[in-house]
């Protein structure tokens, strides 16, 4: 695929599989320490987490909802 085409270029290529929402931070550490911005990414990583941790806070003894996007427009329900 693409991948193997860029690194027989000698393209360096970074592969990001997240699972959950959890995982962003650390990717989001992990690219910028690659790109040579670690200190920035450090600070958005961190103002991401937080705002996760925050809405945890908030709405993670609610119930879920079912969601569904569709041509761009959410339809949600509790």
């Amino acid at each position: 695929g693409a991948r193997e085409k860029l690194g027989r270029l000698g393209i360096p290529v970074y592969v990001s599989e997240l699972r959950s929402l959890d995982n962003i931070p650390a990717s989001i550490r992990r690219l910028g320490q690659l790109a040579g911005t670690g200190a920035h990414s450090e600070t958005e990583a961190q103002r991401l987490g937080d705002g996760f941790a925050r809405l945890a806070a908030e709405y993670g003894a609610a119930p879920p909802c079912q969601c569904s996007i569709r041509y761009g427009t959410s339809h949600c329900r509790p």
